[in-house]
């Protein structure tokens, strides 16, 4: 797994972490080097969305799945600048095909860069880049990390920062 790739799919787990909705989670390494996924649970959990004080379920629910799809390109191309590395919109464009056509599924075509500029602003609240670099990590060292080893990296007593679940990210 490439840094690039661990750092792409760990924004996908902590923000879906971060919704609260999307459980089971589990980065998998096992295939090429430069492919990996990021596995959650995409049931409609439209009565925890509720409880959490959402307005209309249903359309939280879809911006909520469209800022984890744009997740893992803003993380990747925030991982490249903290890295000094070059930037490449059309290279971190094609790493995200796959998130991108998730995004016009669950909002329609043309809302891609709005949500990514709303990832953004997620990403800079405090503690979600510390998530995000330390899952990041943990699957360049492992390879690979189940859902109860995710629980532990974003839950420990040695973390030096809070992710409650259940945020609702609109």
């Amino acid at each position: 797994m490439t840094p690039d790739t661990a750092y792409h799919e760990a924004g996908h787990i902590v923000f879906a972490h971060l919704t609260g909705i999307c459980i089971a989670v589990k980065l998998t390494g096992e295939h090429t080097a430069t492919q990996a996924a990021a596995i959650y649970d995409r049931r409609h959990d439209l009565a925890a969305a509720r409880a959490r004080g959402a307005g209309n379920a249903e359309i939280d629910y879809a911006l909520e799945e469209a800022i984890i799809a744009a997740a893992g390109y803003v993380a990747q191309e925030r991982y490249r600048q903290c890295a000094g590395a070059t930037v490449s919109e059309d290279e971190l464009f094609r790493d995200a095909h796959g998130d991108v056509l998730a995004v016009r599924a669950a909002l329609g075509p043309l809302r891609w860069f709005e949500v990514c500029d709303k990832a953004r602003s997620y990403l800079a609240q405090p503690g979600v880049w510390q998530a995000i670099e330390r899952v990041a990590e943990a699957a360049l060292q492992r390879g690979a990390l189940s859902e109860s080893q995710l629980d532990a990296l974003l839950h420990s007593a040695d973390v030096d920062f809070d992710l409650p679940t259940g945020t609702v990210l609109r």
